[in-house]
Parts: structure tokens; sequence; C-alpha cells
């Protein structure tokens, strides 16, 4: 007699949507902000900051944390407690109190925000999407100018050291990275849990070794300058980023910057373009 066949129910989940997709959109804020977005999750750095953590608010300074090492790594340590503490979350937003995503459909009068439901379309498991990103910057120098004149610039080389010698299939490819005029900054992202726990396990150690190479020049720096972790962990981020996804993987948004009104902000971005100077490229269209 014939056996019954067994149905494996696991291989129709993504066609019948039986498993709702858990996304959590984290803001990482060092200081108590007005709420942007109910569907948001407050994320609060820095414990020594005197602020009020509500209910729903998450403290990286408890579990497995590094806050204590915020004014160096800024918003990393928050990235840090997500990828050690977040096990049920399927997709990780990742945005700042003064930056946040913009909705595709947004409007260069008002700041509209990127939602869990476009989130869902651009990322969903028929997409050629894998990651959201902000929209690329172009600064008139290279990659390597630009932060030699404006950081330490053996900060960026001992960045390179370890890169050579921990990833030596990496170093060319760091090295056209480094002399390219295109980047996405303030490390935000929206991508899978999975991807965040790749993009750590990479980032993490490395940035870690330069720490501990480089914290003996801090005692010298302004406060600005000693941040140098998360100036890094910019760069960082997106060239894995461009080793990792194609580009056309890559969806990119504006990102509004909340203290500034939104013409304003459009508009000098246009300027800028118009005149040659550093400004964000165009965004992806939602179809």
């Amino acid at each position: 007699m014939q056996k019954p066949q067994v149905i494996n129910l696991k291989r129709y989940i993504g066609i019948f949507n039986m498993e709702k997709t858990k996304i959590t959109q984290y803001v990482t804020a060092h200081k108590n902000v007005n709420n942007i977005s109910p569907n948001r999750t407050w994320i609060y750095v820095n414990e020594s900051i005197n602020k009020k953590i509500n209910t729903n608010d998450i403290p990286s300074w408890t579990k497995d944390n590094i806050d204590y090492l915020n004014p160096y790594f800024c918003e990393l340590t928050a990235l840090y407690w997500i990828w050690k503490n977040d096990d049920s979350s399927d997709i990780i937003s990742f945005e700042h109190y003064r930056r946040i995503f913009l909705s595709p459909k947004n409007k260069i009068y008002e700041y509209k925000f990127l939602n869990q439901e476009e989130i869902e379309k651009i990322l969903n498991h028929n997409s050629k999407y894998k990651i959201i990103l902000p929209a690329k910057h172009y600064f008139k120098q290279t990659l390597f100018d630009q932060y030699k004149n404006n950081h330490y610039i053996d900060d960026l080389l001992t960045l390179t050291k370890y890169i050579k010698k921990i990833y030596p299939n990496m170093n060319k490819k760091f090295d056209e990275f480094l002399n390219n005029h295109y980047c996405t900054l303030f490390n935000m992202f929206i991508m899978s849990k999975q991807n965040l726990n790749k993009y750590c396990n990479f980032a993490f150690p490395l940035l870690d070794k330069i720490f501990k190479e480089r914290k003996e020049t801090i005692s010298t720096r302004s406060a600005y300058q000693k941040r140098f972790v998360g100036f890094l962990a910019e760069r960082l981020f997106s060239f894995w980023c461009s080793y990792n996804f194609r580009d056309d993987e890559q969806f990119h948004c504006d990102v509004a910057l909340l203290e500034k009104k939104p013409l304003e902000y459009f508009i000098k971005d246009k300027v800028n373009e118009m005149l040659g100077r550093d400004h964000n490229l165009k965004r992806t269209k939602l179809r």
C-alpha cells in the first residue's frame, strides 16, 4: 500500500504568507525626544546622560552590551545590543533620533516616514532587493581624501591594515572603494537579522582591534574626533554593502534631517548638486 504523501508546510510558508514577518524599527537616541512613530522602538544609549526611560523603551546598558564605549562607538553601541539581544526580529531597521528613513512617496514640503508596509513591499521574498540604505552620497573628494581632511587619517590607515591582514581577499576592493567618490552614511539600514548578524560578526572584531590600538590618542582629541570608531564604521559598512550586495539589490531612500524643514533641506541639496559640491544622489523608486 502506498504511503500517504507528507506535505512540508514550511515550503509553502512564503507562498501563502502563513507567518507574519516581524519588523522592528529601532531609533537610537542619547536624550529624550518626541516620538516619531508609534511603530518605532526607542533604544537609548549612554547611561551617563540623564534621561527618562519609558516602559517600551530599551536601555542599551542592560544585558550583553558595550554602552560604556558610546563616546567612541556612537550608535554602534545600540547596534551591538540589537545584535546580541534581539533574537525574535526577522527584519531590523536602524535609524537615529535626528535622521529617519523617508518614504519613497515623500513630498518635498512634508516629511513622510518609511513604514512597515513599505518595508515589507521592498524586502518581500519575491523582491530583488536585499537591503534598504540611505541615498548614496557624492563627495567631491575621494573617500580617502575626504576622511584625511576631516578626521585622523591614521585611524583609517589602521582599518586598512587590519583588512589587509585579516581579509586579504577584500584588500583590493577596499582600496578601490576608498578611491571612489560615493558612500552611504549614518550607519543606517534596514535588512534581515541574518544579514545584520553577518555584518556584525565581520565589523565588531575589526573595530575592536582598531579601538585598542588607537585609544592611546583619545586624550588629545576633541569630543567630536573621539567618535572615530563611528566614523570608520560608516565607511566600513558602506564597503561591506558594496562587497556583499549588487547595486540592483540595494534600495536607496532619502533620509530626513529632522532639525531642518523638508523644503529647506531639499533646496540646499539641489543647490549643492548644481554647484558640484557634496550632495545626495537620487533615491530608488518604489514600483
